[in-house]
């Protein structure tokens, strides 16, 4: 009877020695997926943030360029103001003149 005894105390030993060792694997394994997962976010978050760096220099960029455009067009049109001004002011002066002595 001790033998059996012996025996089903050996078996619950190995079974909790069985148990402890597989909560242990368990513990490792989460540990090892915790970590890759960080790994994973921080690597997401790198390429996120390069993409959204890139998409600022882009538009910036663009904005630069829309911006650059406008002001030659304006520029343009200023000029061409300032050259029909120089080159008809005594005309314009004179209508206006001539309109005022009409009233």
């Amino acid at each position: 009877m001790d033998a059996i005894i012996q025996r089903i105390a050996e078996i619950e030993r190995t079974a909790q020695s069985i148990v402890d060792h597989a909560q242990a694997q368990k513990k490792e394994i989460e540990e090892h997926y915790k970590a890759e997962q960080e790994d994973f976010d921080r690597l997401i978050s790198m390429k996120t943030e390069e993409k959204v760096s890139k998409f600022r220099q882009e538009t910036a960029r663009k904005l630069e360029r829309i911006v650059a455009e406008e002001e030659a067009r304006h520029r343009e049109v200023i000029e061409g103001l300032e050259r029909e001004y120089a080159e008809n002011h005594e005309q314009y002066a004179e209508e206006i003149l001539q309109r005022i002595l009409e009233y």
